[in-house]
């Protein structure tokens, strides 16, 4: 092979290994990120389950005035969703892949799987894809801004993609 074709060749080489070394970094990064969050909602959910019971202790207790809201049941669903993907991160960094249900998340890396505010009319959807997966769920409101931010379309539905290239 003459001059110019070895310098084509390791010219992609090393656009491979630039390329596989950012990717490595981002995927470092979003993995520090989550671990932050599942940290940060562990916590949450400890404090978590004191409220409910005394919420409930009362026979005429009434929801939390943020689910009476669209908007407030859209952003429970968003911070659930959240909760699931930071759990499933967690999931996949200790045991090198997804679980085939949500189920196998409790109680190891969720005390329990959160649930549609209107459950069982609305669900939360997991669905491996690959070596990734795919979370939805129900967004009420028009104009939500993660409605369109999640999967580039105004449908109703947040989606969490995860694609992993092992």
């Amino acid at each position: 092979m003459e001059g110019k074709g070895w310098f084509i060749i390791y010219g992609v080489l090393v656009l491979v290994v630039v390329y596989l070394f950012i990717t490595q970094q981002s995927l470092n990064a979003n993995i520090k990120q989550l671990q932050a969050d599942v940290t940060q909602l562990k916590s949450a959910n400890q404090a978590t389950p004191q409220a409910e019971t005394t919420e409930s202790a009362s026979p005429d207790a009434t929801p939390s005035p943020d689910l009476a809201t669209a908007k407030g049941r859209d952003a429970k669903r968003k911070s659930d969703v959240l909760a699931l993907n930071a759990a499933l991160a967690q999931y996949h960094t200790e045991k090198g892949s997804y679980p085939k249900t949500l189920q196998e998340l409790v109680p190891d890396y969720l005390t329990e799987l959160p649930k549609d505010p209107d459950s069982p009319k609305y669900t939360y959807r997991y669905q491996r894809v690959g070596n990734g997966y795919r979370l939805t769920c129900y967004i009420e409101e028009n104009d939500y801004p993660d409605d369109r931010n999640s999967d580039g379309k105004q449908d109703h539905i947040f989606t969490i993609t995860e694609k992993t290239t092992r």
